[in-house]
Parts: C-alpha cells; structure tokens; sequence
C-alpha cells in the first residue's frame, strides 16, 4: 500500500500537492493508495494510470488554478480542465474521494472546470464518491468515437463498463453560455448508475447523450437551480435505457425553474418502471422536430405527481400503464410538437392507470 505523504504530500489545504500525489498514484499501479482521513489535498488534476485502486475515505481534494492544462474536447470548442481526469485507461477502482471544485462564483470562464472526467476509458469503478461546487459536471463521460440513433447498438463507443456507486454530485455553476449538469452520461455504453443523488444543478441533473445500455437504479435528483430549466432525468438520444428500483425525481424550483422530473427525447427502447416523480411536469416524452424517434418505451407502476403529470407528443410502440397519477391541471397531455408538426402515435396504450385516485 502506497500513502502520498510518503512522497512529500502536505494534504494541509494549502500546499500544492499536485507533483507528490501524482507521484504517489503512479508508483501505486498494480496496488492500493490510501489517503489519510481528515486533509485536504490541493491538487491542479490528477492522472490517475490504469490498473490503480484508490481508497480515500474522509479525504477531500481540492481543486486549484496552478499551471492547469486545457483540453480542446472533439475539437468541437468544448474546453476543459477536469480535476480527475481518466482518458484512455482501463481497470481503476475510486472509493470515497471527495472532490471540490472550489468554484470561483464571480469568474467568467470559457472552459469547463469538471471535478470527474470519464473519456475513451472502460471498465471504470466510482463508489461513494462525491463532486461539487465545480463550474462544470460533478461527474461526466465522453468518447472520441461517432454515435448515430439510427444504429445506435452499433457505436461501439471507447468508454463502455463505467459504474458509479452511491456517488454524489451538487451545486454545480458555470458563468457562460454553457450550462453544466450534475452527471452526464455522453457518448457511452454499458454505464450503471446505482443508488446515485444529484442536486443543485444549473441544468439538469442526470443527464444522458448519445449513449447505450444506461442503468439508472435507485437514484435520487432534485432541486434544479431556480431560474434555469432543467430536468431532473433527462434522457437524450440514447439507446436502452433503465430507470427503476425506485428513482425519485423532484423539480419544484422557484423563481422560473420548471423543468421536468422525466424527460424522454428521441430515444430508442426505454424503460421506466417503479418511480416517482414530483414537479410542475411530471413525465414528457418528446421527440426532435421532424423526427420519429421515441420507439419503445415501457412506462409502468410510477408515482406521478404534477401540475401536467404526463405530457406525451410522439411515440411508436408507448406504454403508458399501471401508473398513479395525480395533476391539478392536466393528467395525460397530448399536444403537437411546441415547435410545429402534429401529433403522430403508433400502438400507444395508456390504460389502465390510476388518475386522482380513479382507475382508467
């Protein structure tokens, strides 16, 4: 077992820890590094190689401006400087870290500041893990590889097998035209988020893009940021996707927040079974303008609670069924599209449920 403090690693808050523990974490690989409890490590990144184990229970990290190296991400403009930043490695094992962003709430930045950052990595393992006050995503995942939802079982993305395990990630704020989410799940497949909690977030908290084989269970978002629209769940061109074992979802935000607990855009085979959801919209299911992509969902045996429970503008082969229903105003909604085009449904059911305490 390998400690940072055995290559110099202060962990006082104040020293630049960055070259020991990143010292520490290599001379690890094939091992364990343990972190002491109650310090604080100020660190610019970490590199953590593969093959590593790291246990740091009651320790936080926290991250500093020193010298920090920017990431121009797809060459698309997006830029970052991810605290733990994991790109091509495989086989690394995180309990316990707690890392914070240590947010500067009166900069303007032109680049993300993520506290975990997942890219064309596989088989990565975070329990009790912890991001928060960063000015981008508390946890997030990328690929350099294509994803289309015309094929989307065909990706064969490079960032596949992550699991995040009893993690938490909040207040996450970004001052830029960009918006950060709390998790976000992109350009990945086979990832299991389990008994996970997200709040405070400048966007949505969950969300996943363009990603595969997703496996929310027993995970908890709320409170979205008063002022944005954001959603709590928010599930965005990706291809089988779970949401159950009793995912809560609530998004009562004041001030102008009002996004939804649920919302589905154009996405391929979904399930969402067991839940609860608590907002001003309970559920939406949507697809692009002009598209036709919102096949197969299963949406069963959820709690709905919400001004417009359940608002619905597409679907081919939607089950709607099995669900307690509760609305002040509206309980399923069937609308055109907001931004044109009409209602288009194939093989939809959407009974029997339960709506303000009576069976249809």
């Amino acid at each position: 077992m390998i400690t940072p403090e055995e290559y110099g690693a202060k962990g006082d808050g104040v020293t630049d820890d960055t070259k020991a523990v990143n010292n520490a974490l290599i001379a690890g690989v094939g091992g364990e590094v343990k972190f002491s409890p109650n310090k604080t490590y100020s660190l610019t990144s970490l590199e953590i190689p593969s093959d590593s184990t790291i246990t740091a229970y009651g320790t936080t990290f926290k991250l500093i401006d020193n010298g920090l190296t920017t990431v121009n991400l797809l060459n698309e403009g997006i830029i970052l400087r991810p605290g733990v930043y994991l790109n091509g490695k495989k086989n690394i094992k995180i309990y316990g870290m707690k890392v914070d962003g240590n947010r500067n709430a009166d900069a303007v930045r032109a680049y993300y500041r993520h506290c975990f950052y997942i890219y064309d990595s596989e088989d990565i393992w975070l329990e009790d893990c912890e991001g928060f006050n960063c000015e981008g995503f508390a946890f997030g995942t990328c690929s350099s590889g294509t994803h289309t939802i015309d094929d989307p079982y065909n990706a064969d993305l490079p960032t596949k097998r992550i699991t995040f395990k009893n993690c938490k990630g909040h207040d996450t704020w970004l001052n830029s035209t960009r918006k950060p989410f709390v998790f976000e799940i992109a350009r990945a497949e086979y990832v299991n988020l389990i008994n996970c909690e997200g709040q405070l977030g400048q966007e949505s908290i969950f969300r996943t893009h363009r990603a595969n084989h997703i496996h929310f269970s027993g995970c908890t978002a709320k409170n979205v940021q008063a002022g944005y629209i954001g959603e709590c769940y928010d599930i965005f061109k990706s291809a089988d996707v779970t949401i159950d074992g009793k995912c809560y979802a609530e998004s009562l935000a004041a001030d102008g927040g009002n996004g939804s607990c649920y919302f589905l855009y154009d996405n391929v085979d979904l399930a969402l079974k067991d839940c609860t959801a608590l907002g001003v919209t309970a559920l939406r299911v949507k697809p692009a303008l002009g598209t036709e992509s919102v096949y197969n969902y299963d949406i069963q045996d959820n709690t709905f609670n919400g001004d417009v429970a359940v608002y619905v503008n597409h679907g081919d082969n939607l089950k709607i069924i099995n669900n307690a229903i509760t609305s002040g105003k509206g309980a399923i909604t069937s609308e055109p599209h907001p931004d044109g085009g009409v209602c288009d449904f194939t093989n939809m059911i959407l009974s029997p449920n339960t709506i303000n305490g009576k069976e249809i």
